[in-house]
C-alpha cells in the first residue's frame, strides 16, 4: 500500500494566466526522487474557468522505498509551499494520507513538525 501527498487550492475566482503560470513553475521545479509522482494538479489550473466553488486538486504518490520516502516528502511539500506562495489569497490544503501538514505563517511553508 502506498502513501500519497494529496492537495487542493480553493477561492471563489479562477486563477489568472499569470498565476497559473507561477504555480506549473513551482511544480515544475521541484526536483523528485526517482519514483515519486510529480505535482500536478487532476487539471491544468488554466482550463478551470468556474466563477462559483473554484477549486483544483491532486496527489503525487511517494516511492515504495523507505529511505527515499522521506526525501520525497521533503521535496513535494517544497514544491507545494513555493506553489501556496505563488497563490496566497487561496484556501489551500495539504495532507499526507489523512493527516493534515501544517502551514508555518513565519516560515511561509509546509512543516512537518510545526512545534519545533
Amino acid at each position: 500500500m502506498g502513501v500519497s501527498v494529496y492537495y487542493s487550492l480553493a477561492r471563489e475566482r479562477p486563477l489568472t494566466p499569470d498565476e497559473a503560470h507561477a504555480l506549473n513553475t513551482a511544480f515544475d521545479g521541484a526536483t523528485l526522487p526517482s519514483g515519486t509522482e510529480p505535482l500536478a494538479f487532476y487539471e491544468e489550473p488554466e482550463t478551470v474557468v468556474s466563477t462559483d466553488d473554484w477549486e483544483l486538486s491532486g496527489s503525487s504518490k511517494l516511492p515504495s522505498n523507505h529511505f527515499t520516502a522521506p526525501r520525497a516528502v521533503k521535496k513535494l511539500l517544497r514544491g507545494l509551499s513555493a506553489a501556496r506562495r505563488a497563490v496566497p489569497d487561496a484556501d489551500w490544503s495539504v495532507q499526507l494520507d489523512d493527516e493534515p501538514v501544517a502551514w508555518n505563517t513565519e516560515t511561509t511553508e509546509y512543516d512537518l513538525n510545526p512545534s519545533r
